[in-house]
């Protein structure tokens, strides 16, 4: 038997490497992993954050669920903008392409980072294209107007 449990709204199996991240991610969906290291201390731990840390994070999260189809963008920038972010300005171009279903992040945060006109413009090609943005915690549909929501609330208080 295989119980079925509810967590941000989306639903989970518990199972080895069955777990529904969300309805239209399967494990050979085409998943970008992005990670970037700010050149400053992070305000949330207090501490330096490392690149290392947030892969061994999600790697066990892309074991966990079994995905097979992954490709790592790595990026050490404190930039504000997205233009000066040139691995990040890379992975969107290639989300505008559909070249990818979900993007897996740390925190939602690590995208969305400068200004809130550049995070609405992030948020609608993540729309746009119908890609799903998944952290650890929530997976976020921005064609969902909940998970739109709570993504433009977090990008105020990040």
């Amino acid at each position: 038997m295989c119980l079925i449990t509810l967590r941000n709204g989306y639903m989970f199996k518990n199972s080895d490497k069955d777990t529904m991240i969300h309805p239209s991610i399967k494990t050979d969906s085409t998943i970008a992993v992005y990670l970037r290291r700010s050149q400053e201390k992070d305000p949330q731990s207090g501490e330096e954050e490392t690149l290392a840390h947030h892969r061994q994070q999600l790697e066990a999260y892309i074991e966990r669920h079994g995905l097979t189809n992954v490709t790592f963008f790595n990026e050490i920038s404190s930039a504000e903008s997205i233009a000066d972010r040139l691995v990040f300005t890379s992975l969107l171009e290639r989300i505008k392409h559909i070249e990818f279903d979900a993007v897996l992040v740390v925190h939602a945060d690590r995208i969305s980072r400068g200004s809130q006109q550049e995070a609405g413009y992030i948020q609608d090609i993540f729309k746009d294209t119908g890609t799903i943005l998944i952290t650890p915690d929530k997976v976020y549909d921005y064609n969902n107007e909940s998970d739109l929501l709570m993504s433009e609330f977090q990008s105020v208080i990040a």
